[in-house]
């Protein structure tokens, strides 16, 4: 079995060629009909089988630790409770592939799908978007088709539930460069520079908590008078991980990204930062780092990117690093888009 997003026609998404159909940008969803049946996976240098099955709440305490273990980048490690993972399986579900392994049933890949409150597609008339994240394989079998054949599965079962067989997916994927980001064909492509805590104790200013119906009167306020420069929008503002800060008439957000680097960093990111009256999204460099000095954490780093509402720090200047790998593009699965590479996002919320 042999699945792959850009060659297999069953999958229900954009593909190289359409960067260059210029003539063509209508906005249009590319399935509504379930893929065929797929077949249980056969393990490698096993005679087992399994098939990828929507975890229940029993299976947190294995996923955490399977995440803790496996979900790793070359300079740093995922970091997460149970708890964390019962809040993001309730906003969607996750799928499990499990192997028996010395007579038990052991967790070797996962994939979730989370539905966003208050996304919006813009350009389209569907108004329930998601985020497909947490695709991780362990090492022993990396290599050997789970990851393409948990897409596969996850496919399945997103347009094989009528609550989410309307829904437009997105998802991140990280690359060294935005050279090799473009190749595969993203809506857009966020570069990202940083800045060090220990780098925020000399800036000077107040950053207020924001209260959160204040948060949500200046997030819908934003994106009514800018939705056209969105390609995607996000209208959450409960997410229990972001910290929101008001400070120099701007309203910051910063998330706890769950991850730590080799040196023990932890690692935060501006998910939303915006003036609270038009220009929207200029001279925030100074609000950031007076919010980020605020972070209740002493050894980490933020990130922020050129996305214009996550910062737009596209020529950011001393203490600020950019960064010369951690470029992130952003996917769209069932939706053909007006644009691609141009686009960019309004998305306040955290991802696994």
């Amino acid at each position: 079995m042999s699945y792959h997003f850009f060659t297999d026609k069953e999958f229900a998404g954009p593909n190289p060629i359409d960067v260059l159909r210029i003539w063509d940008r209508k906005p249009r969803q590319l399935r509504i009909q379930p893929r065929i049946t797929i077949p249980k996976f056969a393990f490698v240098n096993s005679q087992g089988y399994g098939t990828a099955v929507k975890a229940t709440i029993e299976d947190t305490i294995e996923i955490s630790r399977f995440w803790n273990n496996y979900y790793t980048g070359p300079d740093w490690k995922f970091k997460c409770t149970t708890k964390d993972v019962e809040r993001w399986m309730s906003q969607g579900f996750i799928l499990v592939l499990k192997e028996l392994i010395n007579f038990k049933k052991e967790i070797v890949a996962t994939f979730c799908c989370r539905l966003i409150e208050g996304g919006i597609t813009c350009g389209s008339h569907i108004n329930i978007a998601g985020l497909i994240d947490g695709l991780v394989v362990s090492p022993r079998l990396r290599g050997h088709g789970v990851a393409s054949y948990m897409l596969a599965a996850m496919d399945h079962e997103v347009y094989s539930n009528p609550a989410t067989n309307k829904a437009v997916f997105f998802w991140l994927r990280e690359h060294g460069s935005s050279v090799n980001s473009v190749l595969q064909a993203p809506i857009c492509v966020l570069d990202y520079c940083y800045i060090k805590l220990s780098d925020t104790a000399h800036y000077y200013g107040k950053a207020k908590k924001a209260d959160p119906e204040f948060v949500k009167q200046v997030v819908n306020f934003v994106f009514e008078n800018s939705r056209d420069e969105f390609t995607i929008s996000c209208k959450n503002f409960s997410d229990p991980e972001i910290y929101w800060y008001v400070v120099n008439s701007s309203l910051i957000g910063i998330v706890d990204t769950h991850r730590v680097s080799t040196e023990d960093y932890v690692l935060w990111e501006v998910v939303f930062a915006a003036n609270l009256s038009p220009p929207f999204f200029v001279n925030l460099q100074n609000s950031i780092e007076i919010s980020a000095a605020a972070l209740p954490c002493t050894k980490g780093i933020v990130f922020a990117s050129n996305s214009k509402s996550r910062g737009n720090l596209r020529y950011p200047t001393a203490p600020w690093t950019s960064g010369t790998s951690g470029c992130l593009s952003m996917h769209v699965y069932n939706w053909m888009p007006p644009t691609f590479i141009t686009g960019d996002i309004l998305l306040a919320h955290g991802c696994i």
